[in-house]
């Protein structure tokens, strides 16, 4: 059983480095949406609360397992604050549409 949670922890780490490598590489933010933005957060948040869950049961089984959760959190945070950063960039270049309806 443990070693099945560690391969599950390892699938949440490695979906937060997928998530960090595409945020991280200008020529994806080119083509993103805040959409696309959105749904990559979702994913990340997801990743971030089974990752937590998995590593209370890794603890409770095996207390002297030492992952550095530091280093996770930190990866974690520091992409979300990129993710929320490029979603306002995007947000503020978004010019409202105004329709011109000439009276004819």
């Amino acid at each position: 059983m443990p070693e099945q949670l560690k391969n599950a922890r390892a699938a949440c780490k490695a979906t937060v480095t997928r998530i960090q490598n595409y945020i991280m590489k200008p020529t994806n933010l080119t083509f993103a949406t805040v959409d696309i933005l959105e749904a990559r957060k979702d994913k990340l948040v997801s990743a971030l609360k089974s990752y937590e869950g998995i590593q209370i049961d890794i603890l409770s089984l095996d207390g002297e397992d030492a992952e550095d959760v530091g280093e996770f959190e930190e990866k974690f945070f520091n992409t979300i604050a990129r993710i929320n950063e490029t979603i306002r960039m995007l947000t503020k270049n978004e010019t409202p549409q105004t329709s011109c309806m000439s009276a004819s």
